[in-house]
């Protein structure tokens, strides 16, 4: 769903209208006049966003420090799981949760 777009003016005039405009896409683009445009975004939406970057920033992390032979860089199933918990079985598509296959 593309980010709806509201002027300053109606999220000032009609703030319910705009709330649930903004429960339904999670992020409203509010335009000003005298300023720099905003996003308005839910909090689930904001956590969401957090969360992602948390998640990059340490797959990254954990895929920088594990080498292997000929100086190339790797994922390897420990570095990547400390920071994926959740594998999927491609083979049984039932997800794994550390090497194991839950009942």
């Amino acid at each position: 769903m593309p980010t709806p777009t509201v002027a300053f003016s109606e999220l000032s005039k009609n703030s319910k209208r705009v709330a649930d405009m903004l429960d339904r896409a999670q992020r409203v683009h509010i335009t000003r006049r005298d300023g720099e445009d905003l996003h308005l975004p839910t909090a689930r939406h904001d956590q969401q966003r957090e969360e992602t970057a948390d998640s990059t920033a340490r797959l990254l992390a954990a895929l920088r420090g594990d080498r292997r032979s000929r100086g190339r860089r790797v994922a390897s199933a420990p570095a990547a799981e400390s920071v994926i918990p959740l594998w999927l079985n491609a083979d049984a598509a039932k997800p794994v949760t550390r090497g194991r296959t839950p009942p």
